[in-house]
Parts: C-alpha cells; structure tokens; sequence
C-alpha cells in the first residue's frame, strides 16, 4: 500500500462517481484531507487509504473500472 506525505496532493472519488483534488492533513490509520467544497469554503474528511489515489488518471481509471465493466 503507498504511504501519503502530510501536505501532499492526493485525489479521491466523491459520490462514486466524480474526482476531487485533496491536500493531506495528518497521516494515521485515516488521512484527514483538506478539499476546496462545492461552496468554495475549505472543507475535510477522514478516509482510509485505499480510498484515496497518488494521481487522478489512476482515481479515474478506478471510476472506469466500477462503471464501465
């Protein structure tokens, strides 16, 4: 599994369906991120790992792969 970096770029899928940019926050068994939201305030979750991606071609490869079997 790959390790993220506090303050990388990471990206993750929101509603299944759409790519979001996200900065890490604190690193753990969860990622908190940090994402601009839809009402352009700053926004954060907790996510586990395998729930977010290095680039946003591998998380959009991962919205194909559920949706385009």
């Amino acid at each position: 599994m790959e390790e993220y970096e506090e303050s990388g770029v990471v990206y993750f899928i929101e509603n299944g369906r759409s790519v979001r940019k996200a900065y890490v926050a604190e690193e753990g068994d969860f990622y908190s991120l940090r994402f601009k939201g839809h009402d352009g305030e700053t926004a954060g979750m907790r996510l586990r790992r395998n729930r977010i991606y290095k680039t946003k071609e591998a998380a959009e490869a991962a919205v194909k792969k559920i949706y385009h079997k």
